[in-house]
């Protein structure tokens, strides 16, 4: 139940992180409301200077806790977020589980083959254009996790598929939320959404 509870808020964090970024004619009407705290917490890891679509953090807050989660490529992103996210006012205590990916040439060249194959594909070059494209590729001992957001879910299967035909990738696991389609999972999150 926790794990499911944590997955939750972590897609919140993405969603709300990313329907900030829409252009507003493209923001699906509602949106969920977002604490001070929920976004000035987004914005510290939005903004972190080594942050690439390569690494996904993500946080909870909990007991007055915040609980940073994740995969990075390097350390330093790692050391980055939690100083980011302790010099947030009202941020009281921290817990860093952003795990380090291990080095590996066969990660790294399964990453470019993802990239390439999902952000090289024209249909999907919307995402690509953006500050901080919504669709993170995670490659750990060659299985490939896509985290984030996209705008449907024919999108969402279009982002599966590029990562399924990646050469050397022994799994993929689709973390991906599709505004159209699974928005309407927010309203088990207990989200208000205002008019």
């Amino acid at each position: 139940m926790k794990k499911v509870l944590s997955s939750r808020i972590s897609w919140l964090f993405v969603l709300t992180l990313l329907l900030c970024s829409f252009p507003a004619s493209l923001r699906p009407d509602p949106m969920p409301a977002v604490t001070g705290l929920t976004h000035k917490l987004q914005r510290a890891l939005v903004g972190l200077p080594g942050y690439t679509i390569f690494d996904y953090v993500t946080f909870r807050i909990a007991d007055d806790r915040v609980v940073l989660l994740g995969n990075v490529l390097h350390p330093e992103v790692k050391q980055e977020a939690e100083q980011a996210i302790r010099s947030i006012p009202g941020v009281n205590a921290l817990d860093n589980y952003i795990d380090v990916l291990p080095r590996s040439e066969q990660d790294d060249a399964i990453r470019q083959k993802v990239y390439e194959r999902l952000y090289g594909n024209p249909q999907f070059t919307w995402y690509a254009v953006q500050l901080v494209p919504p669709v993170h590729i995670i490659v750990k001992n060659g299985h490939v996790t896509l985290e984030g957001l996209v705008n449907n879910p024919s999108d969402r299967f279009m982002a599966e598929n590029a990562a399924c035909e990646a050469a050397g990738a022994s799994a993929v696991e689709d973390h991906l939320l599709a505004m159209s389609g699974d928005i309407g999972e927010l309203s088990s999150l207990g989200l208000r959404m205002e008019q």
